[in-house]
């Protein structure tokens, strides 16, 4: 072989040591990259208990009961009832109720990561995150009609924990209650309402609540709020002429 030949099989070889070390270098970086996204803090299984933001009562507040006691709603937990938790980071855990009735007061369990606050949201949806202490809430556009109360899961809460495990909830909205007497039959029924200087109010669609409250959360308007609740009937209501029916917005 000529001496021009061995010196370029000789710069092949280099060149190949290099591209080896670069590769190997490169597919270390990777790992470590990917071992540091899939880390996350440990969880441990964890009971909460929900009550009003009265720290004095139990009463909660997903739903209207039906009978009302001394002249007030009472306002209760459904078993179905799940509410979202976060330590503080952008991860919303999801807790169940493992109460064995209805009630004004409930128990959730789950698992999370230990903190000394966490920061509560009510109703849980699938793939929900907090970002920079702050939750992203629906007050849906259309609410299902139910007989002298609103449907669950319509009427947003959240809260904060203290050092024994409890959740005080602070409702976010208000209720708007329509009484309709006649002879017909009602499939849905819409409410809209403007500001004294006649702009429309945003009472439905996409919310935010900041966390970092002192005394109440409040809800904060988004591009995707809007000004429009319309409550829908799954199958038609009919009106009586003398005794009026119910009809629940929440706002």
């Amino acid at each position: 072989m000529s001496g021009s030949n061995m010196t370029k099989i000789k710069g092949m070889k280099r060149i190949l040591s290099y591209i080896t070390i670069v590769s190997a270098s490169v597919l270390f970086f990777s790992c470590v990259e990917e071992m540091e996204q899939v880390y996350e803090d440990p969880k441990e299984e964890k009971i909460f208990y929900a009550s009003v933001d009265n720290k004095d009562s139990l009463m909660t507040k997903t739903v209207i009961s039906q009978n009302p006691d001394d002249g007030k709603y009472q306002l209760h937990w459904l078993q179905e009832d799940c509410i979202g938790i976060s330590s503080g980071n952008n991860t919303v855990e999801k807790f169940v109720n493992i109460s064995t009735e209805n009630g004004k007061s409930a128990i959730f369990k789950g698992s999370i990561a230990t903190s000394s606050v966490y920061y509560a949201v009510y109703p849980y949806k699938e793939g929900m995150k907090m970002s920079s202490k702050k939750f992203t809430v629906e007050i849906p556009p259309v609410q299902p009609y139910a007989e002298k109360t609103f449907a669950p899961e319509v009427c947003p809460m959240a809260g904060k924990s203290d050092s024994d495990s409890r959740i005080y909830f602070n409702n976010l909205c208000g209720v708007l209650v329509i009484n309709l007497t006649g002879s017909e039959k009602i499939r849905s029924i819409s409410f809209s309402g403007k500001d004294v200087s006649g702009v429309p109010l945003q009472i439905s669609g996409e919310f935010t609540v900041d966390m970092n409250y002192s005394d109440a959360p409040t809800l904060v308007s988004t591009e995707n709020s809007t000004s429009l609740v319309t409550v829908k009937c799954e199958n038609p209501v009919a009106l009586n002429e003398s005794t009026p029916t119910q009809f629940h917005f929440v706002l």
